[in-house]
């Protein structure tokens, strides 16, 4: 499709470029030893886990899948992990100073390894 390319940059879900906290395993986790980080990974986890087992898992058992594979948990965590390390936040031209949150393919790249 119309970018196909683009997300064929993207690390897929089993890529070992996941080194955000969000794979990382709780004793790896607490390692860290900095409160602000284990909460929020702690939370977003959460997050996850519970959409997991609210949504997905119930489309899952409902047949309803995403090119023709059903979404595991580690498949939602990559894409909240594609997500949260890629958006941008940019103005809204409303007149209104509102603010939006967009992936724009290409510019999100230039925090990212170029190698792929």
């Amino acid at each position: 499709g119309k970018f196909s390319k683009y997300f064929k940059c993207l690390p897929d879900s089993k890529s070992e470029e996941l080194n955000t906290t969000n794979f990382y395993t709780p004793q790896d986790l607490e390692e860290i030893q900095w409160p602000p980080v284990i909460n929020e990974t702690r939370k977003r986890s959460k997050l996850c886990e519970n959409f997991y087992e609210n949504v997905i898992k119930i489309q899952n058992e409902m047949g309803m899948v995403f090119h023709n594979k059903e979404m595991s948990l580690q498949d939602l965590k990559w894409a909240v992990y594609i997500l949260v390390s890629r958006v941008l936040t940019v103005q809204r031209g409303d007149g209104e100073g509102t603010q939006a949150k967009v992936l724009i393919p290409g510019i999100d790249m230039i925090n990212h390894d170029s190698k792929r």
